[in-house]
């Protein structure tokens, strides 16, 4: 795919998987962003603006690095709730964090949007990424900088509900059609991201492009049968 220049400060999504980079010297605190699919045809599809929150990195939860300028840069997730031309559409249709988890690093917002067009996903649960400041919150340890985050398994009732891998309403050739996508632009790549086996079909599996992680005993528990965990974002796919 031709990478397309004008915008200086625009991400441009392309139908391949590639993502364009904006100058870094362009990412100052409280810039506005704009996030630009092209599809196949080099049809422009404007996505949604933000602002840019710069903030420091941290290193683990409520931990931040103690290197001079080791910042990074997050976006404000409902500032790109929907959008719908032709067939190329998306939509997030609930939002699930208590904590207020809506910051998430641009390049992985630009992944998942494009996951989300190639599959015409208008019915994803988004259930939080970081807060504000970039650090995790509501019990989750590792959600912190802006590029790991939890998203609803898809429903056949298309509405955002809670679905667990289990239930009679969870959509698996979506899901896993959704995941080849998330893979295709980026996540995913460098680590696996988080699910559960469970059992389709009377037969043992688990989704594209993940890996089991279940622990029910102990102090530290976790289980992803509800939500799957996006994690290693290849950041190489920014050219």
């Amino acid at each position: 795919m031709k990478l397309i220049t004008g915008n200086e400060n625009a991400i441009n999504i392309y139908s391949d998987g590639t993502i364009s980079k904006i100058e870094s010297k362009n990412l100052t605190d409280g810039t506005q962003i704009e996030l630009i699919y092209y599809d196949d045809n080099g049809g422009k599809h404007s996505l949604g603006k933000s602002k840019i929150v710069k903030t420091r990195r941290h290193t683990k939860k409520n931990i931040t690095s103690s290197v001079d300028k080791d910042d990074i840069d997050m976006v404000y997730v409902k500032d790109f709730t929907s959008y719908s031309s032709g067939n190329i559409k998306f939509k997030f249709a609930t939002w699930n964090s208590s904590s207020g988890r809506w910051y998430i690093n641009p390049y992985c917002l630009a992944g998942l949007l494009g996951a989300m067009i190639e599959e015409n996903i208008e019915d994803l649960g988004f259930n939080g990424f970081s807060i504000k400041d970039g650090n995790t919150a509501g019990g989750s340890s590792s959600h912190i900088n802006g590029q790991i985050g939890d998203l609803r398994y898809l429903s056949t009732n298309k509405n955002g509900e809670r679905t667990v891998l289990q239930d009679s309403h969870f959509d698996y050739d979506r899901q896993v059609k959704f995941n080849n996508a998330l893979y295709k632009f980026g996540w995913g790549v460098n680590g696996k991201n988080y699910s559960e086996n469970f059992m389709y079909k009377d037969k043992l599996t688990i989704l594209p492009h993940t890996k089991h992680m279940k622990k029910t005993t102990g102090a530290v528990q976790y289980r992803h049968h509800h939500h799957i965990h996006l994690k290693g974002f290849d950041f190489s796919k920014i050219k």
